[in-house]
This record gives C-alpha cells, structure tokens and sequence, in this order.
C-alpha cells in the first residue's frame, strides 16, 4: 500500500507566496485543520491550474489548512470519512515543512482507536496510542505529495515557527 508519494506541482513556490498572503492569523500560533471553502482560494490562479495538472478543481471536496504550532505535535491519527474519498489527499507544503516531519504507522494486532472530534472545527478522525502502532516510515514534505490518510499518522514540529502545510481531498481518488 502506497504511504506517500512525492509528485510535481507547477509553480510550487508561488503557489506558496499566494498562500501565506491570504492565510489567517490563526495559523501561526494554533494546531489546527481548517476547511475553507473552494471560493476562498478561487483567486490563486496558479493553485487552481496546479490542482488541474491531477484532477479537476471542481472536483474538490475539501481544501484546508493543517498547522501546527511550533515545538508540538498533531495528535496520532488516522483521518475519519468516506474512504473512498479520502484515501490519499493532495499536501502542499507551504511553510516549515522541511524542518518538520511526518511519520506513518501500522497498527499492531489489537490496536484501538478512539473517534474524536478537534473541537475547533467539529473535524472528525482516529486517535491512537502509540503503543498500538509501528511506525513505517518518516519524511519531510519538501515538495507536493499524495498521502495516505488512511494510515496512522503524525506531523512533529521540532521548531520555534509554524509548520503549515495545505491539503485537498477529491470525489474521485487521485492514485
């Protein structure tokens, strides 16, 4: 099974700039995954054709903002909807990602998660312990990515500055 794949996003590093000039305070002090609606970022001409080079805009059915707040970590979870639309999501690297990592898991026999809520933003998924898991492997988002939501896993922010990071999930799967 697939855990992430790095792919070719054009005009990546625009596409970042274009990001960061609209991104809410919000995001630079809090851990959180915030949904936006598609008209939010409508105006980043360079977004939408990147996100055509895999499938089309209209498409979408989620595009959020994932951050987490310097020196801290995202729960360990496994992201919670219909699987066959959020199997693998399309990450953006935005700011901070090269000197954060995400590691992914498998779960041991017997492993339990718990479904939670974020109570920010009412955003579903698994929590895990970490005991109940093995880790499979670690990487950097230095560059777009497919990611296998359906796998335990974490984002771990060692610095002193916001890791954020875009994410979109489409009606159809992307791999």
């Amino acid at each position: 099974m697939l855990t992430y794949k790095y792919v070719d996003f054009p005009k990546l590093e625009e596409v970042k700039k274009e990001v960061l000039s609209i991104l809410p305070d919000m995001h630079n002090d809090t851990s959180v995954y915030k949904s936006y609606t598609k008209d939010f970022f409508e105006k980043i001409k360079l977004l939408k054709e990147g996100v055509e080079t895999f499938k089309p805009w209209s498409e979408m059915f989620d595009i959020a903002i994932v951050s987490t707040k310097p020196n801290s970590q995202l729960p360990i979870h496994k992201d919670f909807g219909p699987v066959t639309k959020t199997i693998y999501a399309l990450n953006l690297p935005i700011s901070n990602c090269d000197k954060s990592y995400n590691i992914l898991y498998k779960e041991k026999p017997g492993a339990t998660a718990k479904q939670r809520t974020d109570g920010v933003n009412e955003y579903e998924y698994y929590k895990y312990k970490e005991d109940d898991l093995e880790e499979v492997c670690r990487f950097h988002l230095t560059q777009a990515a497919f990611f296998n939501t359906q796998l335990p896993h974490t984002a771990i922010n060692p610095t002193d500055q916001a890791r954020i990071m875009l994410t979109m999930r489409f009606d159809s799967p992307l791999c």
